[in-house]
C-alpha cells in the first residue's frame, strides 16, 4: 500500500443552481480550511487530514437533486471498497441548506452508509466559502492543499481511475468498521424508535430464530450481539443515549437500520 491516503468528503447540498459573484475554486487553486461536525457528532477538519498526507475528495450534492440520489449506491461502494473511512479513503457527505434530522432521514431513506454533515453542521459556511455554483461535483484535493481534480463524469469507473492516477489504492474495511454485503433497509422494522430499555424487531419472516444481530455505535464498535429471540426483543438498557446501527444477518444477507436510544422515554 502506498504511503498516500485519501479522504472523501461528500457534501450533500439541496440541489439546483446557486449564483455567486465570486468564482469557485479551479484546478491548481489553494483551498481554504474548514471544520465541520457530522450528523452523528463527529468533528472533521480539512487541514488536519491534509497535514497527515491524506488526499481529500469533496463531492457537493443535494437532497432533492435526482442525480445526487442516484449516486448514493456508488458512494456506498466507494466508501466500503476504500476502507470504510479507516484507510486510503474516507467518505463524508455535507449538505448546504438542511438540518441534521433532514440529513438523517435522507440517510435512512436512500441507504447512505457514509458519514454526512448538514448545512447547520458547518456545511453552509463551507459552501459559501468555496462558492459552489452547481452540484453534484466531486473535487480531489492533494496534501499540499491544492485542488487537483474536479472528477467528471461522476461514475465508479472514472472515480477509480482518478484515484489510481494519484496512487490512492483500495483497502478492505477493518474489522471494527460496519460492513455491508447487501443493504435491505425496508426488510425489517424497529420499534419503538427512539427507545430506552427494549427494541423490538419485526423481520416479516417466520424464521426469526436463526437471525444473528450486532449493534454498533457510530464509531463502528460492536456494543451488543447475539441471536434474535423468538419474539424479536433486544434488551438495550445498558446503552447510552445516542444513535446506533443494528445489523441483522440471515443467509449471508446483511440488513441494517439506524435507531436511537433516549432514556427520557423511561
Amino acid at each position: 500500500m502506498k504511503n498516500i491516503k485519501a479522504i472523501v468528503f461528500s457534501f450533500l447540498l439541496l440541489g439546483g443552481v446557486v449564483f455567486n459573484l465570486n468564482a469557485q475554486y479551479i484546478i491548481n487553486d489553494t483551498v481554504s480550511d474548514f471544520t465541520v461536525i457530522d450528523v452523528h457528532g463527529n468533528t472533521h477538519n480539512l487541514f488536519s487530514y491534509l497535514d497527515n498526507n491524506k488526499y481529500v475528495c469533496i463531492d457537493f450534492f443535494g437532497l432533492s437533486c435526482y442525480q445526487c440520489l442516484t449516486l448514493v449506491p456508488t458512494f456506498n461502494n466507494v466508501y466500503t471498497d476504500y476502507g470504510c473511512n479507516k484507510s486510503d479513503l474516507v467518505f463524508l457527505a455535507i449538505n448546504y441548506f438542511n438540518y441534521n434530522d433532514e440529513v438523517l432521514d435522507f440517510e435512512e431513506e436512500f441507504g447512505g452508509i457514509y458519514p454526512a454533515i448538514s448545512g447547520m453542521g458547518g456545511g453552509q459556511l463551507v459552501y459559501e466559502e468555496w462558492q459552489i455554483g452547481y452540484w453534484p461535483q466531486l473535487m480531489l484535493i492533494s496534501p499540499d492543499k491544492t485542488l487537483i481534480s474536479n472528477i467528471a463524469p461522476i461514475n465508479r469507473e472514472n472515480i477509480d481511475s482518478v484515484f489510481s492516477s494519484y496512487g490512492i489504492e483500495k483497502e478492505s474495511c477493518p474489522t471494527s468498521a460496519i460492513l455491508n454485503k447487501s443493504v435491505l433497509n425496508n426488510s425489517f422494522y424497529i420499534y419503538p424508535n427512539p427507545a430506552s430499555d427494549i427494541i423490538n424487531i419485526d423481520t416479516y419472516t417466520n424464521s426469526i430464530g436463526n437471525i444473528h444481530y450486532k449493534i454498533y455505535n457510530l464509531s463502528g464498535l460492536v456494543m451488543l450481539g447475539g441471536n434474535l429471540s423468538n419474539n424479536g426483543a433486544i434488551n438495550i438498557s445498558n446503552l447510552n443515549d445516542g444513535f446506533y446501527i443494528i445489523e441483522l444477518c440471515q443467509d449471508e444477507i446483511l440488513m441494517r437500520k439506524r435507531f436511537s436510544v433516549n432514556n427520557r422515554y423511561n
